[in-house]
């Protein structure tokens, strides 16, 4: 799940960087396809702003011109992450029922997980992301959670983490989303983080 709303379009690591949370957001999320491929792991693509959309309904990730029907090639899942553009307000509790949603449409007994990323606070929509939180605990699906920047709403990060089983994987600047999906893809495989993460001391 990727915010797309406008504030992602908005901040700038350094003066003369053209580069957004929404950029750095997107470098992360194609290097977590690209670690996918071949995998046999079911990835999909939830994206919101005012507006939630399914990008990428969930399927296994595989390289391209893979002759298997039904999957994700990764250049093509990639293009669909670089497409998203940041417009509008923040609909977190959206997101997480068309999650929700997805999920219930496949199959019994898989183990699933959410990764939730926002750089704001629930400002539109329909649902109540604390509500889909206990609905999707009780579905047995844990959330991580990544708050970016100090406008994230922590405080409904860490409840969705804590109350799904997840975790928060704290991103105080954007630069830190790569290695935060690197490792969040090592973790779910038992593996060991490909990256140590360290807080950054950035320039003035």
């Amino acid at each position: 799940l990727i915010d797309r709303s406008r504030s992602m379009a908005e901040d700038r690591e350094y003066v003369n960087d053209t580069r957004t949370r929404l950029d750095w957001a997107k470098a992360g999320a194609r290097g977590f396809v690209a670690l996918q491929s071949g995998a046999g792991v079911e990835v999909g693509l939830i994206s919101f702003a005012r507006d939630t959309r399914l990008d990428r309904g969930l399927a296994p990730v595989e390289p391209d011109g893979s002759p298997l029907p039904g999957v994700h090639e990764v250049s093509e899942f990639q293009d669909d992450v670089d497409a998203l553009e940041a417009l509008g307000a923040t609909a977190i509790g959206d997101a997480l029922a068309l999650a929700r949603d997805t999920f219930a449409a496949e199959p019994a007994g898989r183990t699933q997980a959410v990764f939730l990323l926002s750089d704001g606070e629930n400002t539109a929509g329909d649902a109540d992301p604390r509500t889909l939180a206990d609905e999707l605990r009780a579905a047995g699906i844990p959330v991580y959670t990544l708050p970016v920047g100090d406008a994230a709403d922590g405080n409904l990060l860490a409840h969705i983490a804590e109350e799904t089983n997840g975790e928060v994987y704290d991103a105080p600047s954007a630069l830190e989303l790569p290695a935060i999906y690197a490792d969040l893809y090592a973790r779910l495989r038992g593996e060991t983080p490909l990256f140590t993460r360290t807080p950054l001391e950035l320039p003035p």
